[in-house]
């Protein structure tokens, strides 16, 4: 489990930009051929743009993926951005510190990230 802290975020709106503000899905990867990014198929969900929340989920998120070389290996997410499609609203989050302790942990474990102050859209 991860406690993720954010401090003020920063809301960007249409108003704020100028334009809509959508986010394009992720794509699945393009093989390394000539040709393959004009022959790749642009993919999207509609229904994932219907949904009126933050679909971008919890802040932080830890996975332990097992053991290498006698140490625990984790997999730690922090997701400083977030997205509401419905209201085309995105919310930066310039400071978040996650928390996370485990069972195994002798003392819990604790990462601050801290985005740039100001941010360019291009």
């Amino acid at each position: 489990m991860v406690d993720a802290v954010t401090g003020p975020e920063i809301t960007i709106d249409a108003s704020t930009l100028g334009r809509p503000v959508v986010v394009k899905p992720v794509q699945p990867p393009v093989e390394k051929l000539p040709g393959a990014i004009e022959r790749a198929v642009f993919q999207m969900d509609p229904t994932a743009y219907q949904i009126d929340a933050d679909v971008s989920g919890a802040r932080a998120a830890v996975q332990e993926l097992g053991r290498a070389g006698g140490q625990r290996l984790c997999l730690l997410e922090i997701r400083p951005v977030g997205y509401n499609p419905v209201k085309q609203v995105l919310t930066v989050y310039p400071s978040i510190t996650a928390m996370y302790a485990s069972m195994a942990a002798r003392c819990p474990w604790i990462w601050s990230l801290r985005c740039p102050a100001s941010i360019a859209w291009c």
